[in-house]
């Protein structure tokens, strides 16, 4: 649990260096980000928090396609505002 749930994996690990370009070089297959830069797949994640985002491996960009999936009230750990996590505010 935790802010995990809402971002995308293997973001965590970047420690404040996520950018286009740091996302681009995550190498390790056992994460979300990391699968879809090795297989140049596009990648989509629903969160707990109710976002629809999507991770683009070429551009090394993620949006958020949709705020209002249906929320897991019951997440203790939800982010109300996941743009400013990925610094899009």
């Amino acid at each position: 649990m935790g802010l995990g749930n809402d971002v995308f994996s293997g973001l965590l690990e970047l420690r404040g260096k996520n950018d286009r370009e740091a996302r681009k070089k995550i190498n390790d297959k056992g994460k979300d980000i990391g699968s879809s830069n090795d297989a140049a797949l596009q990648d989509y994640l629903v969160t707990p928090s109710g976002t629809l985002q999507h991770y683009d491996p070429s551009t090394g960009e993620i949006r958020i396609v949709n705020t209002e999936m249906p929320k897991d009230a019951s997440d203790k750990n939800k982010i109300d505002d996941i743009k400013q996590y990925y610094g899009q505010k």
